[in-house]
């Protein structure tokens, strides 16, 4: 048994909401970049063409839908959904599938984790690799 402070009924891990949200302050306040746009969907409502469905509480990449996907649908979301869970739009960046994105893990403050992932077309899905070298906010400003 692993003992986490605070517990883990207490953890947003999967909420990606708030972190949306804090992303967009980091990127207007300290790195003065452009962040792509994004929108909660709630059940029903049209799905907007030409950008990204994600739902939060996933891991991996594995509810990410692509504007080609023919799962963009209501009864494929719905399948998908688990407690707790939302269903996002988020504009399509066409550059990350090539590029794809950096995430870092932080513990107390610090980096502690850097991944670099990316989307494997011939898989069709997300992969990832450790990142040795990257900056921090810090070294942006």
């Amino acid at each position: 048994m692993a003992y986490v402070w605070p517990p883990v009924e207490h953890l947003e891990c999967g909420s990606k909401e708030r972190l949306l949200g804090h992303l967009d302050i980091i990127a207007r306040m300290y790195t003065r970049t452009p962040r792509p746009s994004w929108k909660i969907l709630k059940h029903g409502m049209d799905i907007p063409e030409g950008t990204v469905i994600k739902r939060s509480h996933s891991d991996c990449g594995g509810h990410v839908l692509l504007p080609d996907s023919p799962l963009r649908n209501w009864n494929y979301l719905d399948s998908e959904t688990i407690p707790e869970s939302v269903w996002f739009s988020q504009e399509y960046i066409p550059q990350l599938i090539h590029l794809g994105e950096w995430r870092a893990f932080i513990v107390g403050g610090l980096i502690t984790y850097v991944v670099h992932t990316r989307y494997d077309k011939v898989k069709r899905t997300w992969s990832w690799e450790p990142a040795d070298t990257y900056y921090s906010l810090d070294e942006f400003k």
